[in-house]
């Protein structure tokens, strides 16, 4: 077999390429070739951004009652679940002890009052030195402070209820001899309830209290129901919860009255749109973009974002507002239906070719 030499090989390479009529200008360049990048379109901030929350539920108001006084237990017949109304009786002790104490204290202050009442007359007819007559009047005094305390001491002898609500817990029994100060039973308010979270600090940065829409209202629902319920803003703690970076944040309601029985230490959900709770009112639009498509450009010390347009992607300056569950929020001359290079950004120049990486459904 005859041998080819490299030369004709190379005669016959250029007479081809004569005869077609190309040049070397009309072939493709290799580093021309369009780099894949994938797209994602830039969201405006305008839609609903529901974030959940458990919630933990406790009464509105919650209180444990006690006696001031100690003694023996002649009245209590309340069970817990039971419900009481405002100034109720809910306990009562054996009176015999303080109603003889305020007998006596009674019998005292007569007496001193009947001495002060002469001194007072012999004091008017210069009879009385004034130093006899000023200890008859501290007598009088101390006589009717000791009155009185025996008087409020049969008084905390009962207990009534401060307000209308259902007994959670009961400590004592009846007959059972108790000492002061010590807890009776724990009352709760039956009307209101309590939805506390915890909300992370990203979140609260964000919030300013002249920003948020006063008339939002969250909805919660409850385990075991899907009807939800709005609640209203009622405190929130300004020091974060040990071990964590969030922030307690307490909203009311009041208590369902239809089939579903809410009690306090069951869960909950809350459901808040953040787009009502952070709101710029200086008309500044607002974007959603992946955070992978966020370029911190260290050379300028400005934060970008690679868009796309004509096959090609330039670098757009950005501010970042905050973040949300559906990337982070930005603000800068961006519009929606607009696309930016949500990976890679690293490797991209001002004026690149780029082909979008299609998939089955679009981009």
């Amino acid at each position: 077999m005859p041998r080819v030499r490299p030369s004709r090989i190379l005669l016959s390479f250029s007479i081809l390429l004569m005869s077609t009529g190309c040049s070397t200008e009309d072939l493709p360049l290799i580093g021309d070739t369009p780099r894949p990048v994938r797209l994602t379109e830039v969201q405006p901030v305008g839609h609903q951004e529901i974030r959940r929350f458990p919630a933990q539920v406790s009464a509105s108001k919650e209180v444990e009652l006690a006696f001031r006084v100690g003694g023996e237990v002649v009245e209590f017949n309340l069970k817990p679940s039971q419900r009481v109304t405002k100034g109720e009786v809910i306990a009562r002790l054996d009176q015999r002890d303080f109603k003889t104490e305020v007998v006596l204290k009674t019998a005292e202050f007569d007496l001193v009052k009947r001495e002060f009442n002469r001194a007072t007359q012999m004091m008017n007819q210069n009879l009385l030195a004034q130093a006899e007559f000023d200890g008859i009047q501290a007598r009088l005094q101390v006589a009717q402070g000791a009155l009185q305390l025996a008087q409020d001491r049969l008084k905390d002898t009962v207990i009534t209820a401060p307000y209308s609500g259902r007994i959670a817990t009961t400590h004592i029994e009846n007959h059972q001899q108790i000492q002061a100060h010590q807890g009776i039973v724990t009352l709760q308010d039956h009307e209101m309830i309590d939805l506390t979270i915890q909300l992370p600090e990203s979140i609260i940065s964000q919030m300013n209290a002249k920003r948020i829409d006063p008339y939002y209202q969250p909805l919660a629902t409850f385990n075991g129901s899907s009807v939800s319920y709005p609640v209203i803003y009622k405190q929130h703690k300004t020091q974060a919860t040990t071990g964590t970076q969030s922030y307690e944040v307490t909203f009311t309601l009041v208590a369902p009255t239809d089939n579903h029985t809410v009690y306090p230490g069951m869960g909950a959900t809350l459901h808040l749109d953040l787009d009502k709770v952070i709101i710029d009112k200086q008309e500044v639009k607002h974007f959603v973009v992946p955070a992978s498509a966020i370029l911190d450009n260290d050379m300028i010390g400005q934060s970008q974002v690679w868009v796309f347009h004509n096959g090609q992607v330039s670098p757009l300056d950005i501010t970042i507002q905050g973040v949300s569950s559906r990337g982070a929020i930005v603000s800068g001359d961006l519009s929606q239906n607009s696309y930016v290079v949500s990976a890679g950004v690293s490797q991209l120049f001002d004026g690149m070719r780029v082909s979008p990486i299609v998939r089955e459904r679009g981009l």
